[in-house]
């Protein structure tokens, strides 16, 4: 298909996106360009602000604008109740349930050994120190996976 070089260009970046295919990236583009100026500014905004400030919490590596998370440093939450998840969108879908209260670990791809290094360090994890010795550990019969001291 013969386009715009600035068009092939966007859809090529959108192509780079998960679940996102050639036709899908190519749709997206030239709908980009039926935007109005003020919403591909905008648009460009949030995905720069979104780049620049949000990060990994150094406690339990789920996405934050603020270093330690809410969850984290939420004197509320069940300290001695770890869920582990693979990914920060595990942590948003568990949380809308509004049944689990304690803190989680989020292990990004450190557990995906095969496809190269992590993306970020557990070094902070590894110094969590429980509150009870590991052979006092249960798994949780709730819902959700988690471990209780």
């Amino acid at each position: 298909m013969f386009t715009a070089e600035s068009i092939e260009r966007l859809a090529e970046h959108f192509a780079q996106l998960p679940g996102i295919g050639r036709k899908t990236a190519h749709r997206l583009a030239l709908y980009v360009l039926k935007m109005s100026v003020d919403d591909v500014d905008s648009l460009a905004d949030a995905l720069v602000k979104a780049k620049r400030n949000v990060k990994y919490c150094t406690i339990c590596s789920n996405i934050t604008e603020r270093d330690p998370c809410a969850i984290c440093v939420n004197s509320k939450r069940d300290r001695n109740l770890i869920c582990v998840v693979e990914e920060p969108n595990d942590v948003a879908a568990i949380e809308k349930t509004n049944e689990f209260k304690g803190l989680y670990h989020v292990l990004g791809s450190t557990m995906r050994f095969r496809t190269g290094p992590s993306r970020r360090s557990t070094a902070p994890w590894r110094s969590w120190q429980p509150t009870c010795s590991p052979a006092s550990w249960s798994f949780s019969s709730a819902a959700i996976p988690a471990w209780r001291c």
